[in-house]
């Protein structure tokens, strides 16, 4: 499977998602900041808010973590496979 960059504003938790372990966030930040995010985020195509008005948008089903380091790191599209 090949992986898209899609923009970090499009992509949302999922509500039942795990707890994000902030001590996790702290070393990916590390990590994404000095190699870049190696393995890509999954998602799935979602409709939700963004900028106020409803939009296609993609719900994170794993990498909840490196779509929150990203997010630290400023980045604004990060590598993904929608399934």
């Amino acid at each position: 499977m090949s992986s898209i960059d899609l923009p970090v504003s499009h992509i949302f938790h999922r509500p039942d998602a795990r707890k994000v372990d902030p001590a996790a966030i702290r070393g990916l930040v590390d990590s994404i900041a000095e190699i870049g995010i190696i393995n890509p985020l999954r998602v799935r195509p979602a409709r939700r808010n963004v900028n106020g008005e409803p939009a296609d948008a993609y719900e994170v089903t794993a990498g909840v973590h490196r779509l929150t380091a990203a997010r630290k790191l400023g980045m604004e599209t990060v590598p993904c496979i929608v399934v």
